[in-house]
């Protein structure tokens, strides 16, 4: 006789369990429900170990905060957001004629 172990997520364990017990030639002594491990190591970490010294990714990546919401973000990095009044503004002094699946053929050109 011989012992197979697999790893099986959870979502499919019941279905595939199932599947074994139409099987004569199966037997299933028992079922372990593996414990999650905690990942000590962020992927930024992981990936932040991988990269050379002097890599410009460095400067960018930064460990996630805990407790900070979006306001606070937007105010740290002085976001204005998009001023669509300006931007008609811009497009009315353009005054472009052509119609816009023209102007999309021209991109493709």
């Amino acid at each position: 006789m011989y012992e197979v172990k697999l790893n099986i997520e959870e979502q499919y364990l019941s279905v595939f369990l199932k599947y074994l017990d139409t099987l004569q030639s199966v037997q299933i002594e028992k079922v372990i429900k593996k414990r999650a491990v905690k990942n000590d190591i962020s992927k930024n970490e992981m990936l932040l170990k991988t990269l050379p010294p002097n890599d410009p990714l460095r400067r960018v990546i930064k460990p996630i905060r805990k407790g900070i919401s979006l306001q606070q973000i937007l105010t740290e990095q002085n976001y204005k957001g998009t001023n669509w009044a300006k931007i008609d503004e811009i497009a009315e002094k353009m005054d472009i004629q052509e119609p816009l699946e023209e102007l999309l053929k021209q991109l493709k050109e």
